[in-house]
Formats: C-alpha cells, sequence, structure tokens
C-alpha cells in the first residue's frame, strides 16, 4: 500500500497541538489552585479577625454586666470603647496571620470596621439590638500560565461578619410567654387572659406560641409598651387595649414556628453545691439569700401556702425539682430574685425554675406580696391571680414563661416587667458571614 507524501507528519502535529491543550489545561488547573488556596487562607484570616474582634467586644460586655437595656448606638464612652478594642484585637489577630490590615478598608479592600445596629431599648418585641464586626481582606495571586494571556496579578477579595448580642431577657422582652403549640381546645392552652377585673402589664406584652383566649367580658387588660402576639389561633372575648386606649389588632403575627433556642435556656442548678434541700414549704418560713431545691414529695405539693401564711426571701433562686406549687387564700409572699451578685449558687434573676412536667403552679397574691424575678416553669401552667378579697391592685414584678399561662383578675392585677430585675440570656456571637 502506498503512502502520500503530503500525509507525512500529520500524527506528529496533531500530538503537538494536543500536548499544548494539555499543558494549557494544566497551566490554569495550577493557577487556579493557587487562587483558590490564596482566597481560602484569606477567607480563614478574616474569619478569625472578626471572631476575635467579636471575642473581645463580648468579653468586654459581659465582665461589665451590659445589657440591651442600656444600648444606645450613638454612645460615646461605653460602646465606642467596646467597638474600638474590637477593631484592634481583629487586626492584631490578622496580622499573627500575615495578614497587614488598619481601620480605612475604602481604599484596597484591607481592613476592619464595626456596624452598631439598633438604638435606646424601647421594650419592642423582637428588637435587634448588636455589634457587627466585618474583616475585609484583599488576597493577590500571581499567575504562572495564565500571565501568558493576563499579565496583572489576580486579587480576590473576601468577607467576615462576626455578630455580638449584648445579655438580654429571653422571651424577646415579653413580660408573659406560653410555650405550648397547642389549639384553643378546652380555654386551656395558651395565654388565657379572663376574670373580672382588670389586667394590667406595663413594661412589656403578652407572646403565645399558641392559643390566645379569652375568658369572660367583665376586664381588659390594658398593655403598656408592649404587643399582643400570637402564632396559632385566639378565641373567646378579647379586650385589649394598649396605653392610648387603642385596640391592638389581634392576631399580630410575627414570629414563625418552632420558637428559637433563647426561649429554652439551660439551667444547670446542682443541689449537691451548697443549698438547701426542701421537701416543702408549708405554712411561714424566711429564706435566706441562696438557691434552694425543692423535691415536692409531701402530698404532691412543693409549695403550699394559704391565709395567715407568708414566705419571704431576698436574693433567692427556688429549684422546684417535683410537686405542685398553690398559694391561695391571702397568703403573703415577699419574694425577690438575686441582683448581680448572687450567693450560695443562686442565680441572678432567676426567682423560680419549674422543671416538673405538667403540674399547676398558683400564685394568688395580695396588695402586701411582692413577686421580683423570672418564673420559669416550661413545661407547667402557671395561673397569676389577684386577691378576691382585695379592692386594691396586686403587683408582680415578674416574667413569667410558662407552658400555658392564665392570667385571672379576682381583683385588679399589675405585672410589671422590668428587665433589670430578671434573668438575661448571656452575651453570644456568631459568625453571621
Amino acid at each position: 500500500m502506498k503512502h502520500n507524501q503530503s500525509e507525512q507528519g500529520q500524527v506528529l502535529i496533531i500530538i503537538v497541538l494536543g500536548l499544548v491543550l494539555i499543558l494549557g489545561f494544566a497551566g490554569l488547573a495550577i493557577d487556579g489552585g493557587r487562587i483558590y488556596s490564596d482566597r481560602r487562607n484569606g477567607q480563614n484570616g478574616a474569619d478569625a479577625a472578626s471572631l476575635a474582634g467579636a471575642g473581645a467586644a463580648a468579653m468586654r460586655m459581659e465582665d461589665q454586666g451590659f445589657v440591651v437595656e442600656d444600648w444606645n448606638c450613638s454612645d460615646s464612652t461605653f460602646l465606642y470603647q467596646v467597638r474600638l478594642e474590637a477593631i484592634q484585637v481583629a487586626i492584631a489577630r490578622a496580622a499573627s496571620n500575615g495578614f497587614i490590615l488598619d481601620d480605612d478598608y475604602e481604599t484596597d479592600w484591607n481592613g476592619v470596621e464595626t456596624r452598631c445596629v439598633g438604638e435606646a431599648f424601647n421594650n419592642g418585641m423582637m428588637a435587634e439590638h448588636y455589634i457587627d464586626v466585618i474583616t475585609r481582606i484583599t488576597t493577590e495571586t500571581d499567575p504562572i500560565f495564565v500571565k501568558m494571556f493576563y499579565p496583572d496579578t489576580i486579587k480576590s477579595q473576601v468577607e467576615a461578619v462576626a455578630r455580638v448580642w449584648p445579655r438580654q431577657p429571653f422571651g424577646y422582652g415579653s413580660a408573659i410567654v406560653a410555650l405550648n403549640q397547642a389549639d384553643c381546645s378546652g380555654n386551656t392552652n395558651g395565654v388565657v387572659v379572663g376574670g373580672a377585673h382588670d389586667i394590667k402589664i406595663v413594661g412589656g406584652g403578652i407572646f403565645s406560641n399558641g392559643c390566645l383566649a379569652g375568658d369572660g367580658a367583665n376586664y381588659e387588660a390594658i398593655i403598656q409598651d408592649g404587643g399582643v402576639a400570637y402564632v396559632g389561633e385566639q378565641d373567646g372575648f378579647m379586650n385589649f387595649f394598649s396605653d392610648d386606649a387603642k385596640t391592638i389588632p389581634i392576631p399580630v403575627q410575627h414570629v414563625d414556628t418552632p420558637l428559637p433556642d433563647d426561649y429554652y435556656p439551660q439551667f444547670n442548678l446542682d443541689c449537691n453545691l451548697p443549698a438547701v434541700t426542701l421537701r416543702r414549704i408549708d405554712h411561714s418560713m424566711n429564706l435566706d439569700p441562696g438557691l434552694y431545691c425543692i423535691t415536692g414529695e409531701d402530698s404532691n405539693y412543693a409549695i403550699k401556702l394559704a391565709a395567715m401564711d407568708f414566705l419571704t426571701g431576698d436574693g433567692v433562686t427556688i429549684y422546684v425539682k417535683s410537686g405542685a406549687i398553690d398559694i391561695t387564700g391571702g397568703a403573703v409572699l415577699d419574694l425577690k430574685a438575686p441582683g448581680a451578685n448572687p450567693v450560695n449558687n443562686a442565680i441572678s434573676g432567676l426567682l423560680f425554675y419549674i422543671e416538673t412536667v405538667g403540674i399547676t403552679v398558683n400564685l394568688e397574691g395580695t396588695p402586701a406580696s411582692t413577686i421580683a424575678g423570672l418564673i420559669y416553669a416550661p413545661y407547667a401552667n402557671v395561673t397569676l391571680t389577684g386577691s378576691a378579697s382585695s379592692q386594691t391592685a396586686v403587683n408582680f414584678t415578674t416574667q413569667v414563661i410558662a407552658k400555658n399561662v392564665n392570667l385571672r383578675g379576682s381583683s385588679d392585677l399589675n405585672i410589671i416587667f422590668n428587665p433589670a430585675l430578671t434573668w438575661h440570656l448571656p452575651t453570644k456571637l456568631e459568625l453571621a458571614k
């Protein structure tokens, strides 16, 4: 078989072209890998810097006991110093990873800044108050093969945002929170408001994760500095007014189920530490400051008080491990949660922690009664009532978070939510971007 002279060498040309293509793709792969690696290093550096700065801000706020009620982005003293320290720490952490940054990133996109969100606390539900520590880094890669087509270095810009929240009351500042997602059947689920007298909630609102129900028609629920909201359904007669006598629209749905973890804090109360363990509180008792653990083994009651009984204690946290609570008939309460410096393993702002499932907590107050602090009973049914024999309003300075909450006006009942006297979620941070 004869071969055409003109066809000789074609294979060699194909091989050469193939090698060029292979080398080109290999070069792109190598340069692409180097660009990706540099960009990844830049992102790691930005993440580390933002987290370090946010961590410094969080530690400063936590050490100072700074709470959301003190929030003001225009503050030229404390918050300014917090933000300045965050920038300095972020720059130092970036430098330790080989990135030179400053507080001016506009020209070269290499720098750190802070952003403050939220103004002075206004007791609004779901209010956003936080500081963002933002780090921007630009990396440059000098390509090897791509340089034949693109002579300049290749820049990659990355950004990291670490967010810091101050201490804040959980339940988003609502005075009354019901966690139960059930419907309104039986008029017992969620938040039930009723009775024959007025109920006033000052400094916070009402939130139900399920039902919001009205029981009766001879009352008004007056809400000051807060709203009324529910996720599930509404039933019965509702007679809600704001402090300027305008009806609050119902429903007000602004929270998706399920509730965030902030509604379910974990209290690690250890009764083996210095604490007083009781089987039952009955009749009259004065409690010294500290943590009290109650087993409730006596007749299924942890606390049972009636007329002429009293229970007093300043700086106390009462941990009910089992048993119901029944305080009725004119019993006098004078209970205050610990302040900023609790003793004997009590917890600041926490008055009652009730972990038993399905029990009832009945708190009937008198004009002489004082309750200050958080009542946290995520699996229990809590009823707050004014004394039936009183012609004077009963005042509870509290935040109630329970499975179901029933507010009854046997006399006028005032629930005053003062964030300074209740438990706060600790300062927290996260990498937001």
